[in-house]
Protein backbone atom coordinates (compact mmCIF):
# COMPACT_ATOMS: atom_id res chain seq x y z
CA UNK A 1 0.00 0.00 0.00
CA UNK A 2 2.80 2.42 0.94
CA UNK A 3 4.57 1.71 -2.35
CA UNK A 4 1.37 2.39 -4.28
CA UNK A 5 0.86 5.71 -2.47
CA UNK A 6 4.49 6.68 -3.06
CA UNK A 7 4.26 5.79 -6.75
CA UNK A 8 1.04 7.74 -7.25
CA UNK A 9 2.46 10.76 -5.41
CA UNK A 10 5.70 10.71 -7.39
CA UNK A 11 3.85 10.43 -10.72
CA UNK A 12 1.51 13.26 -9.72
CA UNK A 13 4.42 15.55 -8.85
CA UNK A 14 6.33 14.89 -12.08
CA UNK A 15 3.10 15.27 -14.08
CA UNK A 16 2.27 18.64 -12.56
CA UNK A 17 5.81 19.81 -13.18
CA UNK A 18 5.94 18.80 -16.87
CA UNK A 19 2.37 19.50 -18.03
CA UNK A 20 2.85 23.30 -18.33
CA UNK A 21 6.17 22.85 -20.14
CA UNK A 22 4.72 20.33 -22.60
CA UNK A 23 1.64 22.48 -23.18
CA UNK A 24 3.82 25.44 -24.09
CA UNK A 25 6.08 23.27 -26.26
CA UNK A 26 3.10 21.90 -28.20
CA UNK A 27 1.57 25.36 -28.49
CA UNK A 28 4.78 26.87 -29.86
CA UNK A 29 5.71 23.71 -31.82
CA UNK A 30 9.10 23.47 -30.17
CA UNK A 31 11.21 20.36 -30.92
CA UNK A 32 11.16 19.76 -27.17
CA UNK A 33 7.54 18.57 -27.48
CA UNK A 34 8.82 15.25 -28.87
CA UNK A 35 11.36 14.63 -26.13
CA UNK A 36 9.36 15.53 -23.03
CA UNK A 37 6.86 12.61 -23.32
CA UNK A 38 9.71 10.10 -23.70
CA UNK A 39 11.48 11.58 -20.66
CA UNK A 40 8.22 11.55 -18.69
CA UNK A 41 7.26 7.95 -19.50
CA UNK A 42 10.76 6.68 -18.73
CA UNK A 43 10.38 8.17 -15.26
CA UNK A 44 6.91 6.65 -14.91
CA UNK A 45 8.22 3.21 -15.88
CA UNK A 46 11.05 3.60 -13.38
CA UNK A 47 8.67 4.56 -10.59
CA UNK A 48 6.39 1.60 -11.35
CA UNK A 49 9.34 -0.79 -11.53
CA UNK A 50 8.78 -1.66 -15.19
CA UNK A 51 11.84 -3.08 -16.95
CA UNK A 52 11.75 -2.74 -20.73
CA UNK A 53 13.52 -5.16 -23.06
CA UNK A 54 13.72 -4.07 -26.68
CA UNK A 55 14.37 -6.85 -29.20
CA UNK A 56 15.56 -5.80 -32.65
CA UNK A 57 16.05 -2.31 -34.02
CA UNK A 58 13.64 0.19 -35.49
CA UNK A 59 14.32 1.35 -39.02
CA UNK A 60 16.06 4.70 -39.23
CA UNK A 61 13.85 6.06 -42.01
CA UNK A 62 10.98 8.34 -41.05
CA UNK A 63 8.01 8.77 -40.95
CA UNK A 64 7.62 5.44 -39.18
CA UNK A 65 4.41 3.58 -38.36
CA UNK A 66 4.54 1.20 -35.39
CA UNK A 67 1.79 -1.41 -35.15
CA UNK A 68 1.39 -3.32 -31.89
CA UNK A 69 -1.16 -5.28 -29.91
CA UNK A 70 -2.86 -3.15 -27.27
CA UNK A 71 -2.50 -5.02 -23.97
CA UNK A 72 -3.11 -2.39 -21.28
CA UNK A 73 -2.70 1.29 -20.47
CA UNK A 74 0.93 0.56 -19.67
CA UNK A 75 1.52 0.16 -23.41
CA UNK A 76 1.50 3.94 -23.71
CA UNK A 77 4.29 4.43 -21.17
CA UNK A 78 6.35 1.47 -22.38
CA UNK A 79 6.24 2.39 -26.08
CA UNK A 80 6.79 6.11 -25.50
CA UNK A 81 9.70 5.37 -23.17
CA UNK A 82 11.41 3.63 -26.08
CA UNK A 83 10.56 6.06 -28.89
CA UNK A 84 9.10 9.59 -29.25
CA UNK A 85 5.85 8.38 -30.80
CA UNK A 86 2.45 9.93 -31.45
CA UNK A 87 -0.53 7.66 -30.90
CA UNK A 88 -3.71 7.25 -32.90
CA UNK A 89 -6.85 7.10 -30.75
CA UNK A 90 -10.59 7.19 -31.20
CA UNK A 91 -12.05 10.66 -31.01
CA UNK A 92 -13.91 9.94 -27.76
CA UNK A 93 -10.60 9.80 -25.87
CA UNK A 94 -10.16 13.55 -26.36
CA UNK A 95 -13.12 14.20 -24.08
CA UNK A 96 -12.09 11.86 -21.28
CA UNK A 97 -11.12 13.59 -18.01
CA UNK A 98 -7.36 13.61 -17.41
CA UNK A 99 -6.62 10.94 -20.07
CA UNK A 100 -7.85 13.29 -22.79
CA UNK A 101 -5.52 16.01 -21.51
CA UNK A 102 -2.53 13.69 -21.51
CA UNK A 103 -3.45 12.42 -24.99
CA UNK A 104 -3.62 15.95 -26.42
CA UNK A 105 -0.32 16.88 -24.77
CA UNK A 106 1.30 13.90 -26.48
CA UNK A 107 -0.17 15.15 -29.78
CA UNK A 108 -2.40 12.11 -30.20
CA UNK A 109 -4.17 11.87 -33.55
CA UNK A 110 -7.90 11.50 -32.93
CA UNK A 111 -9.77 9.68 -35.68
CA UNK A 112 -13.37 9.96 -36.90
CA UNK A 113 -13.20 13.71 -37.49
CA UNK A 114 -14.39 13.16 -41.04
CA UNK A 115 -17.15 10.82 -39.87
CA UNK A 116 -18.47 13.37 -37.35
CA UNK A 117 -18.29 16.12 -39.98
CA UNK A 118 -20.39 14.03 -42.35
CA UNK A 119 -22.91 13.31 -39.60
CA UNK A 120 -23.15 17.01 -38.86
CA UNK A 121 -23.76 17.73 -42.55
CA UNK A 122 -26.34 14.96 -42.73
CA UNK A 123 -28.29 16.44 -39.83
CA UNK A 124 -28.53 19.72 -41.70
CA UNK A 125 -29.47 18.05 -45.00
CA UNK A 126 -32.77 16.56 -46.00
CA UNK A 127 -33.48 12.88 -46.45
CA UNK A 128 -30.86 12.74 -49.21
CA UNK A 129 -27.34 11.54 -48.46
CA UNK A 130 -24.95 14.32 -47.46
CA UNK A 131 -22.53 15.15 -50.33
CA UNK A 132 -19.39 14.50 -48.22
CA UNK A 133 -20.54 10.93 -47.53
CA UNK A 134 -18.98 9.58 -50.74
CA UNK A 135 -15.60 10.99 -49.72
CA UNK A 136 -15.97 9.37 -46.32
CA UNK A 137 -16.60 6.03 -48.01
CA UNK A 138 -13.41 6.47 -50.06
CA UNK A 139 -11.46 7.32 -46.91
CA UNK A 140 -12.83 4.22 -45.18
CA UNK A 141 -11.96 2.01 -48.16
CA UNK A 142 -8.36 3.22 -48.38
CA UNK A 143 -7.94 3.00 -44.60
CA UNK A 144 -9.14 -0.61 -44.62
CA UNK A 145 -6.77 -1.40 -47.47
CA UNK A 146 -3.90 0.15 -45.51
CA UNK A 147 -4.77 -1.85 -42.40
CA UNK A 148 -5.02 -5.03 -44.45
CA UNK A 149 -1.61 -4.49 -46.03
CA UNK A 150 0.04 -3.85 -42.67
CA UNK A 151 -1.68 -6.84 -41.06
CA UNK A 152 -0.59 -9.14 -43.87
CA UNK A 153 2.99 -7.89 -43.71
CA UNK A 154 3.08 -8.29 -39.94
CA UNK A 155 1.76 -11.84 -40.17
CA UNK A 156 4.37 -12.66 -42.80
CA UNK A 157 7.13 -11.28 -40.58
CA UNK A 158 5.91 -13.20 -37.54
CA UNK A 159 5.90 -16.41 -39.58
CA UNK A 160 9.55 -16.08 -40.68
CA UNK A 161 11.08 -13.95 -37.90
CA UNK A 162 13.41 -16.76 -36.83
CA UNK A 163 14.41 -17.67 -40.40
CA UNK A 164 17.30 -15.41 -41.35
CA UNK A 165 17.49 -16.68 -44.91
CA UNK A 166 13.84 -15.78 -45.48
CA UNK A 167 14.29 -12.37 -43.87
CA UNK A 168 17.31 -11.66 -46.08
CA UNK A 169 15.65 -12.94 -49.26
CA UNK A 170 15.13 -10.60 -52.20
CA UNK A 171 11.41 -11.35 -52.21
CA UNK A 172 10.87 -10.33 -48.57
CA UNK A 173 13.13 -7.28 -48.72
CA UNK A 174 11.41 -6.07 -51.89
CA UNK A 175 7.98 -6.66 -50.37
CA UNK A 176 8.86 -4.63 -47.27
CA UNK A 177 10.25 -1.74 -49.32
CA UNK A 178 7.17 -1.71 -51.53
CA UNK A 179 5.03 -1.79 -48.38
CA UNK A 180 6.54 1.57 -47.38
CA UNK A 181 5.55 3.05 -50.73
CA UNK A 182 2.08 1.51 -50.69
CA UNK A 183 1.41 2.56 -47.11
CA UNK A 184 2.47 6.15 -47.72
CA UNK A 185 0.27 6.38 -50.82
CA UNK A 186 -2.75 4.80 -49.13
CA UNK A 187 -2.30 7.03 -46.07
CA UNK A 188 -2.23 10.06 -48.35
CA UNK A 189 -5.39 8.91 -50.13
CA UNK A 190 -7.13 8.35 -46.79
CA UNK A 191 -6.33 11.78 -45.38
CA UNK A 192 -7.14 13.60 -48.62
CA UNK A 193 -10.53 11.88 -48.76
CA UNK A 194 -11.11 12.80 -45.12
CA UNK A 195 -10.34 16.44 -45.93
CA UNK A 196 -12.78 16.39 -48.83
CA UNK A 197 -15.39 14.92 -46.50
CA UNK A 198 -14.83 17.73 -44.01
CA UNK A 199 -14.80 20.42 -46.71
CA UNK A 200 -13.56 23.88 -45.75
CA UNK A 201 -13.79 22.95 -42.07
CA UNK A 202 -11.09 20.35 -42.64
CA UNK A 203 -8.88 22.75 -44.57
CA UNK A 204 -8.75 25.32 -41.79
CA UNK A 205 -6.00 25.19 -39.17
CA UNK A 206 -8.46 25.50 -36.31
CA UNK A 207 -11.84 24.09 -35.57
CA UNK A 208 -13.33 20.76 -34.58
CA UNK A 209 -12.92 19.08 -37.98
CA UNK A 210 -9.49 20.43 -38.96
CA UNK A 211 -7.23 17.87 -40.66
CA UNK A 212 -4.87 20.40 -42.24
CA UNK A 213 -1.96 19.36 -40.01
CA UNK A 214 -2.50 15.70 -40.92
CA UNK A 215 -2.52 16.56 -44.63
CA UNK A 216 0.85 18.26 -44.29
CA UNK A 217 2.30 15.37 -42.31
CA UNK A 218 1.01 12.66 -44.62
CA UNK A 219 2.18 14.44 -47.77
CA UNK A 220 5.68 14.52 -46.32
CA UNK A 221 5.74 10.72 -46.04
CA UNK A 222 6.46 10.06 -49.71
CA UNK A 223 9.23 12.64 -49.60
CA UNK A 224 10.79 11.37 -46.37
CA UNK A 225 10.51 7.74 -47.46
CA UNK A 226 11.64 8.73 -50.97
CA UNK A 227 9.15 6.62 -52.90
CA UNK A 228 10.81 7.20 -56.25
CA UNK A 229 14.16 5.92 -55.01
CA UNK A 230 12.57 2.83 -53.47
CA UNK A 231 10.64 2.06 -56.65
CA UNK A 232 13.77 2.54 -58.78
CA UNK A 233 15.80 0.26 -56.51
CA UNK A 234 13.04 -2.35 -56.45
CA UNK A 235 12.64 -2.46 -60.23
CA UNK A 236 15.50 -4.87 -60.93
CA UNK A 237 14.94 -7.20 -57.93
CA UNK A 238 11.25 -7.42 -58.82
CA UNK A 239 12.18 -9.16 -62.06
CA UNK A 240 13.88 -11.89 -60.03
CA UNK A 241 10.92 -12.54 -57.73
CA UNK A 242 8.56 -15.31 -58.75
CA UNK A 243 4.94 -14.22 -59.14
CA UNK A 244 2.67 -16.04 -56.66
CA UNK A 245 0.46 -18.69 -58.17
CA UNK A 246 -2.64 -17.07 -56.66
CA UNK A 247 -2.03 -14.00 -58.82
CA UNK A 248 -1.16 -15.91 -62.01
CA UNK A 249 -4.33 -17.98 -61.79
Amino acid sequence: MLRAIFSLGAITIISLALIPVQWLAVRREWPLRRRIPTFYHRIVCGILGIHITEIGRRIAEHPLLIVSNHTSWLDISVITAVAPVVFVAKSEVAGWPLFGTFARLQRTVFVERARRSVRAAARKASAQSAPPATHLVRATMSLRALRGSLTTALQRFEAIRTNESELDSIEFQTAMNLLKVGASEMATATVMSAMQACGLSGYRNDGEFSVARHVRDVLSSSIMINNERILANAAAPSLLVQIPGSIRS
